[in-house]
C-alpha cells in the first residue's frame, strides 16, 4: 500500500512539474526581467531575458493552453511576451503576443494598448503580413503606415539587409561589404551621444569627403511606434543617412549596442573599433582608426 501511495505521489509531483501554474512561471520570468546588473551588457541582458522566457514557456503548448487559461493568466502571458520582445524583437515573442492577444480579443477583454502593442511587435519582428492583417481586423489607427509596413522579397539565410527612410517612405535593400576601407557606426537616432557624434563628424567637410561612400550609420532592429526620428535625421544629415537593420542577427556589428559604436573594416574584415562619444568627442581616435584602414582626411 505504501509503495502504491509513493508511486501515486511521484506521478502527481511529475504532473505538477509539467503543469506549473502560469502565475508561478510568470513570477520567475518577471524576476529576471526586472533584475539589473550594472556590469551586464545590453546583449547579455537580452540573452538572459530570452532564456528566462523560454524556461517560462517550457512544456506549454499555446494551442492547448490558451483556450483553457484564465483571463488573468492570459494577461500575464501577454506581459511576459511583451517584456521579452522589448529586449529581443524576435518572431517568437511577437507571434506569442499575437496568439495571446487573439484569445483576449475573442473574450472581448483585450485592451486597446494590447492591440496596439501586438501590431508594433509584429512590425518590429518583420512579420508584416500578420501585422497588416491584425491592423485591418481591429481597425487600428496607425500613423505613417507606409513607413511601418514594408514587404521584402525572400532573402537568403543570413543575408544582411537594411531598411531605408527617404522622402517620407521606407524601402529595403541587401548589404555586402565593398572592397577596401569601410566604417559601420551602430547608432540610434534617439540617442543624444549618437546625435552629438554625427553633428561633429558631418561638420568636418574634409573628413566627410574622405568618408564618401565609406561609412554607414546603422540602427538596430527594434520596435518603434514612430519613425519620425529617422526622417528628421535624414533630413538634417542627408550626407550621413541612418538606416535600420532588417534583422539584428545578420549584422555582426550589432552584437554591441552601446551607442554609438564605430567599427572599422578592410575588405570586410574588422580591424578595430571603439564605443562611446563623450562630450569632448573622439575625433583623434576616429582619425587614427581611419588611417589604420587606409582613409586619411585631407586638411
Amino acid at each position: 500500500m505504501k509503495g502504491f501511495l509513493a508511486i501515486v505521489l511521484l506521478a502527481a509531483a511529475a504532473a505538477g512539474a509539467a503543469a506549473t501554474p502560469i502565475g508561478d512561471r510568470f513570477q520567475c520570468f518577471d524576476a529576471e526581467l526586472k533584475a539589473w546588473d550594472d556590469a551586464q551588457t545590453p546583449e547579455a541582458k537580452a540573452n538572459s531575458v530570452s532564456l528566462a522566457y523560454r524556461q517560462m514557456k517550457k512544456g506549454l503548448d499555446y494551442r492547448l493552453v490558451l483556450p483553457d487559461a484564465g483571463t488573468a493568466d492570459l494577461h500575464l502571458l501577454f506581459q511576459a511576451a511583451n517584456g521579452a520582445h522589448f529586449y529581443t524583437p524576435s518572431s517568437e515573442h511577437a507571434l506569442d503576443m499575437l496568439a495571446v492577444a487573439r484569445e483576449l480579443a475573442a473574450r472581448q477583454v483585450a485592451s486597446a494598448g494590447q492591440l496596439d502593442d501586438t501590431y508594433y511587435a509584429l512590425i518590429g519582428a518583420r512579420e508584416y503580413g500578420a501585422a497588416r492583417a491584425w491592423r485591418i481586423e481591429h481597425a487600428l489607427a496607425v500613423n505613417q503606415v507606409e513607413l511601418h509596413e514594408v514587404d521584402l522579397p525572400p532573402l537568403p539565410p543570413g543575408q544582411a539587409a537594411e531598411l531605408l527612410f527617404t522622402d517620407g517612405k521606407r524601402s529595403a535593400r541587401t548589404f555586402s561589404f565593398p572592397g577596401g576601407a569601410y566604417v559601420i557606426v551602430v547608432a540610434d537616432p534617439h540617442c543624444g551621444f549618437t546625435r552629438d557624434a554625427v553633428a561633429r563628424i558631418t561638420a568636418d567637410q574634409p573628413l566627410m569627403a574622405a568618408l564618401k561612400n565609406r561609412i554607414k550609420w546603422l540602427a538596430p532592429q527594434q520596435t518603434e511606434r514612430s519613425l519620425q526620428a529617422y526622417l528628421d535625421w535624414n533630413g538634417r544629415y542627408p550626407q550621413a543617412p541612418i538606416s535600420q537593420a532588417y534583422k539584428n542577427e545578420d549584422w555582426d556589428a550589432l552584437r554591441n549596442r552601446q551607442f554609438p559604436v564605430f567599427y572599422f573594416y578592410r575588405d570586410g574584415a574588422l580591424q578595430t573599433h571603439f564605443a562611446g562619444w563623450p562630450k569632448e568627442g573622439r575625433m583623434r581616435e576616429l582619425t587614427e582608426a581611419l588611417e589604420l584602414i587606409g582613409i586619411a582626411a585631407q586638411q
